[in-house]
């Protein structure tokens, strides 16, 4: 995300983050939020979502583009959110 200058742009940021969230398909947010929200690992989060690990992984690089293309951000920039 660009930089945001002031604490009101973060919360528009933080807010237009968790609509994107919360619009992505539940098998995507449910991997993404065990990895990098939780901090799980991947294997956690595979036998969790009842997955082999391939999918949780494929699930979350999934979801990155999800919410690139509805914040309008690279899937890099949104990987290091």
């Amino acid at each position: 995300m660009p930089a945001a200058s002031s604490p009101q742009e973060w919360a528009i940021r933080k807010s237009e983050f968790d609509r994107a969230l919360m619009a992505m398909p539940e098998t995507y947010r449910d991997a993404y939020k065990l990895v990098i929200e939780d901090g799980q690992s991947y294997d956690v989060a595979a036998d969790k979502c009842n997955v082999a690990v391939g999918t949780v992984k494929s699930r979350i690089s999934r979801a990155r583009h999800f919410l690139a293309a509805q914040m309008g951000e690279t899937v890099s920039t949104v990987a290091s959110i």
